[in-house]
């Protein structure tokens, strides 16, 4: 069994669980072209082969990048009228991995150690909501009222109509890696159906505008406890940051717009 372990060893390979449908032979061609270069240069360790190695990694990154864009353009338009198509590609968009790099495996409460998962995070949960009365509690009270720092004005705010136009562009400006909301709508799927989305975003958009009404879904926000730095068990060390939905961003923004405009303008 030693002979065999030295001159036949035990290796591990990660199969890949997805499908890759957006794989033609054209990226084929491209990844055997990058891991052959890489082969040489493990082999020779020669520059000039390193450097071919380089540009055919990225020339690799990118004609994956772009075959992806083209597969979900094209077949998310293609099943326009088809449902379950459409959600199946939508599922396939945003399927993601979830990494356990951030994971809080224990934290200290009163004293006491807490490992049980649901515990950790009521722990969190009741720091998060508590923190925010404990730090206004040392705020010194003051009798000055805050409405007498605003100055009136003659002018009078409304909201106008959002047009498609915005919408679509702010749609193709999401950045695409950022964290994905409750909703779990990432921002690529977004981004890359901008055009087919923009029409019904923007209806909703102006229809939430002039009923006076915000989607109660959009105000929820996944939570995550960050780790900064410190002992690892106290939960003061975990700043928390909120994550909503990639589409109330972009509302909040075409909200954001107007209002700063008026402001610039009636300063």
């Amino acid at each position: 069994m030693s002979v065999i372990d030295k001159h036949a060893p035990l290796k591990k390979k990660r199969i890949g669980k997805r499908k890759s449908p957006w794989i033609t032979s054209h990226v084929v061609q491209k990844i055997r072209e990058r891991d052959y270069l890489k082969r040489q240069f493990d082999i020779t360790r020669d520059d000039e082969i390193w450097l071919q190695y380089k540009k055919a990694r990225n020339e690799t990154n990118n004609t994956i990048r772009q075959a992806k864009h083209n597969y979900f353009i094209t077949n998310i338009e293609a099943a326009r009228k088809d449902p379950r198509k459409t959600w199946r590609l939508v599922n396939d968009l945003n399927s993601r991995k979830v990494s356990d790099v951030t994971s809080v495996k224990k934290v200290n409460l009163d004293g006491n150690e807490i490992t049980n998962a649901a515990e950790i995070s009521d722990a969190f949960n009741s720091y998060f909501t508590s923190i925010g009365e404990k730090l206004a509690n040392k705020i010194p009270s003051s009798n000055v009222n805050p409405v007498s720092y605003i100055q009136s004005t003659h002018s009078v705010f409304s909201f106008k109509e959002i047009g498609l136009s915005t919408v679509n562009r702010l749609l193709k400006t999401i950045n695409a890696n950022k964290a994905t909301g409750p909703d779990k709508i990432t921002g690529r799927l977004l981004k890359i159906a901008a055009d087919i989305l923009s029409p019904s975003l923007t209806r909703i958009f102006n229809r939430s505008l002039s009923m006076g009404i915000y989607p109660p879904d959009w105000k929820m926000a996944k939570v995550l406890p960050i780790f900064k730095n410190g002992e690892k068990c106290d939960l003061s060390n975990y700043p928390p940051i909120s994550i909503i939905s990639a589409v109330a961003k972009v509302f909040g923004t075409t909200v954001y717009d107007q209002f700063y405009s008026y402001l610039t303008s009636n300063n």
